[in-house]
C-alpha cells in the first residue's frame, strides 16, 4: 500500500538570489541538505530541478533548500 505524500515547496527570497524550500510531510524535526541545482551558470533554472529536489526531501525524509542561482550573461561584456 502507498501512502499519499506531500512536499511543501516554499519560496524565500534573499538580497542574492532565490532559494525553494521542501518539506517533507512527517514529524519533525528533519535534516537539512543545500541542493545546488545542475544547471552550470549556464542552462536550467530551479523550476528544471524541481522534480529533483522534491524527490530528494521524500527520499531522505529531510528539508531541502534548493539554491537558485543567475545565468551567466549570454553576451561577454569585457573587451577582448
Amino acid at each position: 500500500m502507498i501512502s499519499s505524500y506531500v512536499i511543501t515547496r516554499s519560496l524565500l527570497a534573499l538580497a542574492h538570489g532565490f532559494f525553494c524550500i521542501y518539506t517533507p510531510a512527517g514529524k519533525r524535526p528533519f535534516p537539512v541538505i543545500v541542493y545546488f541545482h545542475g544547471g552550470g551558470w549556464v542552462i536550467a533554472d530551479k523550476d528544471v530541478y524541481d522534480g529533483g529536489a522534491r524527490g530528494l526531501s521524500k527520499a531522505a525524509q529531510a528539508i531541502v533548500l534548493s539554491v537558485d542561482y543567475r545565468r551567466a550573461p549570454e553576451k561577454n561584456s569585457m573587451p577582448c
